[in-house]
């Protein structure tokens, strides 16, 4: 079936079958769910069991997601082994500045620096980084 068959589809279900398929579908199904505007759909779809790593570090990139599931992601122990995810969750608005604040000691250097000359990321974070920068020299 066509994909956007499948997007409709999903769009109509209830809440409830929303939060099941979140939790038990496939990674194009998450991928749907986690944008839901439904904020419970939206945890389940990033509590998943059967999310991937790979999914995590996109998905902390995604400017469009709620708060909190950015704020979930970012205190999963596990994924935070995960450089790029620490990465984007820098360079995500959304992260809470204390642990963006916490990630950025852990970036290398020219990720530090294009995390101080970027925009749209809370003021405080980029001044930080300019300072990170600025020490290293």
């Amino acid at each position: 079936e066509p994909k956007g068959d499948r997007l409709a589809q999903i769009a109509r279900l209830p809440v409830m079958h929303k939060i099941r398929l979140a939790m038990l579908g496939n990674k194009f199904e998450r991928s749907i769910l986690i944008r839901d505007s439904n904020k419970q759909v939206a945890m389940s779809a990033i509590k998943s069991s059967r999310g991937k790593d790979n999914e995590a570090v996109s998905y902390a990139s995604n400017r469009s997601l709620p708060p909190e599931v950015i704020r979930y992601i970012s205190q999963r122990k596990e994924w935070l082994k995960l450089y790029q995810l620490k990465l984007n969750l820098v360079l995500n608005p959304k992260t809470p500045l204390s642990a963006a604040m916490g990630f950025l000691s852990h970036l290398h250097a020219q990720d530090v620096r294009k995390v101080a000359r970027s925009r749209g990321i809370p003021s405080a974070l980029a001044r930080a980084a300019k300072r990170k920068e600025g020490q290293r020299r």
